[in-house]
């Protein structure tokens, strides 16, 4: 018979290996372009009459399995909101491609939401800024789900047409040189 402390131990190894991979970004507002932000909201609707001129970052990214993620945005002693956008992000047209906003999650300093819907091939965009004027600052994003979460330039490589080129020309080289030398080696006697 097994002791709970060790079927606790096994559940929790269960756990961790059956976790969602999650994709951690650090950025900091500071000195960051500012906007008038909306409220929270799912989409957000009105805009704030106290972050009228918030400091504010983006962090673009794609993923690679279509889900439900979760957002944990934590602010490095101030008080932060998170947006998410999808396909584009204009800070004079707040309303436009808003999927979800919230701070204060669960308190001061957390923003973030969970169970968003996202799908492969689209683009989405985290807003990060301040509750007001004066909340900027370092914060760490962490996003969890089915998926990868990639920037949106570490898709897979594909060589440029000169690269082509001179791997075909070294080839070729190659071959020449291995049938050049064969032909040296036979003698007729």
């Amino acid at each position: 018979m097994m002791k709970p402390t060790m079927l606790a131990g096994i559940a929790a190894l269960a756990f961790m290996s059956s976790a969602a991979p999650a994709e951690v970004f650090f950025g900091d507002t500071t000195g960051g372009p500012t906007w008038n932000r909306p409220l929270s909201g799912n989409p957000p609707t009105d805009l704030s009459a106290v972050g009228t001129d918030t400091p504010y970052e983006v962090i673009e990214f794609t993923v690679t399995a279509d889900g439900l993620y979760d957002f944990l945005n934590v602010a490095d002693g101030w008080d932060n909101f998170l947006f998410l956008y999808e396909t584009a992000f204009d800070p004079l047209d707040q309303f436009t491609n808003v999927i979800i906003g919230n701070d204060d999650f669960p308190s001061i300093g957390i923003s973030g939401f969970d169970d968003v819907s996202l799908v492969t091939g689209i683009t989405y965009l985290a807003v990060t800024t301040g509750f007001d004027n004066e909340d900027f600052g370092a914060y760490t994003l962490t996003i969890t789900g089915p998926g990868e979460v990639l920037p949106p330039d570490t898709g897979p490589s594909v060589p440029e047409p000169t690269t082509w080129a001179m791997l075909v020309a070294g080839l070729g080289a190659v071959g020449y040189a291995m049938r050049r030398q064969r032909r040296a080696t036979v003698s007729f006697a």
